[in-house]
């Protein structure tokens, strides 16, 4: 498995079918690679910058290295029984409704911007977008650790008391 593919493995590839050769630097082949087309993804960025309503925040998250997920992400969702029209429903929600990705430093826009696309596309049709990021349980078992587990061994407990409870974990 390629760094760019282990590296963005959790939300933003559940459910998406990624190449383990996946090289996120190369655009046009990565879109190509997870079934974006150029045509398909020029009309993508035109449907999030309709719903951003700024040419430059668009900007800003299409050259994020993310962007080839989210496109393979939106491309799935028109082509699936809600089409273009739910694509474009749900990412008004999720980026024009609700603006709380443009709350916090500037630095850090487009990770927001990111996961606020990502929630947008992931949430249940017609369902209300959250506010705050989703928790993949597959995704934080693989990558999560315990830096408190041997301390609490040490001491002869059997289980951290809550410092280090993650689901599936303790």
């Amino acid at each position: 498995m390629s760094a760019d593919a282990r590296a963005m493995w959790g939300p933003l590839t559940e459910g998406l079918s990624v190449p383990n050769d996946l090289d996120l630097s190369d655009r046009p082949a990565a879109l190509g690679q997870l079934g974006v087309g150029t045509a398909a993804n020029s009309r993508l960025v035109s449907l999030v910058r309709d719903c951003i309503g700024s040419e430059w925040e668009t900007g800003l998250l299409v050259s994020t290295r993310a962007w080839p997920l989210l496109a393979a992400r939106m491309a799935g969702v028109a082509r699936g029984p809600e089409g273009e029209q739910g694509l474009s429903d749900r990412l008004k929600a999720g980026l024009g409704d609700i603006t709380a990705w443009e709350q916090g430093s500037p630095g850090e826009l487009a990770g927001r911007m990111v996961g606020a696309t990502l929630r947008a596309l992931t949430a249940p049709p017609g369902a209300p977008v959250p506010d705050g990021p989703r928790v993949s349980a597959s995704a934080a078992r693989s990558r999560s650790t315990c830096e408190w587990a041997g301390w609490w061994q040490r001491l002869g407990v059997s289980r951290c008391a809550g410092a280090c409870r993650v689901e599936g974990l303790v």
